[in-house]
């Protein structure tokens, strides 16, 4: 044991002589909470309400358009729509066009070739598979411009393959039309 512990067992009766009278505390026993008399403002109660209100409000609104956006983003981008690039636009309502005018012709000419159709069917699905392709690339990157050059190459091709098969198919209707007049003859 130390010193002090020493001294205070010691000198306990001491310590003591400041305890307070059993009247005291029979009076603090005795004593009623004071009751709160609270007011209220109305006024400034509606604006701190209305205010959180309009707060909510402000940014479920926000958070409704960003998801509207990231919603529509992720559709164009998963169902291989047009990247709105005017020029890109352009071009492929000119080239869907011109592919459409030698579709018509070639059905003309070729007059329900099973085989032609096929292998025309064919070739056009895999250009068209690599265009879409090329098309979420660009998605992608909407920047680059390699992207949208080999777009425009496909297309080239897709005309190219269309004519190539239209001169077989007039050079072939020309020789069925010479055989014809050479038997008239």
């Amino acid at each position: 044991m130390d010193n002090l512990e020493k001294f205070i067992l010691q000198n306990r009766e001491e310590f003591d002589f400041n305890e307070p009278s059993p009247e005291i505390w029979d009076k603090i026993e005795n004593r009623k909470p004071k009751s709160k008399i609270i007011t209220i403002n109305w006024k400034k109660n509606i604006l701190r309400a209305a205010s959180v209100i309009i707060i909510a409000s402000i940014t479920f609104f926000i958070q409704e358009y960003r998801h509207r956006d990231e919603v529509k983003e992720n559709t164009i981008s998963q169902n291989n729509k047009n990247v709105i690039i005017p020029e890109l636009k352009e071009v492929e309502d000119y080239y869907n066009n011109e592919v459409d005018r030698k579709m018509k012709e070639i059905t003309k000419l070729a007059n329900y070739n099973s085989e032609i159709q096929q292998h025309l069917e064919t070739d056009l699905a895999e250009l068209d598979s690599v265009y879409f392709e090329l098309k979420n690339d660009l998605n992608d990157n909407i920047d680059n411009e390699e992207v949208v050059a080999a777009m425009v190459q496909n297309y080239k091709v897709k005309l190219q393959v269309l004519e190539e098969i239209l001169y077989f198919l007039e050079a072939k209707n020309k020789n069925k039309d010479e055989k014809a007049k050479e038997y008239e003859l």
